[in-house]
């Protein structure tokens, strides 16, 4: 008799344990169904591998041979002035340079504009990139044009074009997007349109947690809306996640110093 109430026992133990695991399994499966992954957005990668190079291939028209060596050598002896900062010898080196139809040509009228906006000539510069605008871009062309046009825009005060200009920039799938969205937030910001320029920073420091611009854009937030409003929990949580996935070796941080990218704008902000 012991023994079939001993069994009894055990058995009623297993059926409650396997149906507790059963509703456990249940919870979770709920708990994962919940959750919605969505793939980052990404440009798509071109079937062109000469696209994955800062000059790209490009088709000739018949007749028209290569530029020579000595018109290459000229532009990149310009940009590296330009990049030096000495406009003057830099634009110098680029005016009148003929690469006739190699991609280049687009990289010789963008360090032009480059140029004369460091010589703060502001006009030429916007006509430069306001007509590279209405061509197609490839590559790096297709983020920095649009940087520096909304940059010249606002040398000019025109803060709202600068923000049309990025926001279409925006709209597209960027390699860097972190640059034209804190530029965005800056311009509109600067225009006092607070609550844009929130949502903005908000996408880059959640987006984007250990990018460079995360930490522009936390100044941003804090500089728009009182630390005290903020949910103490989001920013404990922010800084888990940085701290969780920074390299221990600072690794990640030279990796990121290496990385190239457009300056951002800095837009005054509005006052009262």
């Amino acid at each position: 008799m012991s023994r079939s109430v001993l069994i009894l026992v055990c058995a009623i133990a297993l059926l409650q344990g396997l149906g507790a695991q059963q509703a456990g399994d249940d919870v979770r499966a709920r708990e994962t169904a919940a959750v919605q992954l969505t793939a980052t957005r990404h440009a798509p990668l071109p079937s062109d591998l000469s696209q994955y190079w800062f000059v790209q291939d490009a088709p000739r028209p018949s007749g028209q041979g290569r530029p020579d060596s000595a018109a290459f050598a000229r532009l990149a002896k310009g940009a590296r002035a330009i990049a030096d900062e000495d406009f003057a010898a830099g634009l110098s080196l680029l005016n009148g340079l003929d690469l006739q139809t190699s991609p280049a040509a687009d990289y010789a009228r963008y360090y032009t504009g480059v140029a004369l906006v460091g010589l703060s000539r502001f006009v030429e510069a916007d006509a430069v990139f306001t007509a590279m605008l209405a061509r197609a871009r490839d590559g790096y062309l297709k983020e920095a044009v649009p940087l520096r046009a909304a940059e010249v825009a606002l040398a000019r005060e025109d803060a709202a074009r600068a923000e049309a200009i990025l926001r279409r920039l925006v709209a597209e799938n960027l390699s860097v997007p972190e640059d034209a969205l804190l530029a965005l937030a800056q311009v509109e910001e600067s225009l006092g349109h607070r609550e844009q320029a929130l949502e903005t920073y908000r996408r880059i420091y959640y987006d984007s947690p250990l990018s460079q611009q995360a930490i522009d854009a936390q100044v941003g937030i804090e500089r728009l809306q009182s630390s005290s409003v903020i949910s103490s929990d989001l920013w404990r949580a922010h800084s888990v996640v940085r701290s969780a996935c920074s390299m221990p070796d600072g690794g990640r941080r030279r990796a990121r110093d290496l990385k190239p990218s457009p300056r951002p704008l800095r837009a005054t902000p509005a006052t009262s």
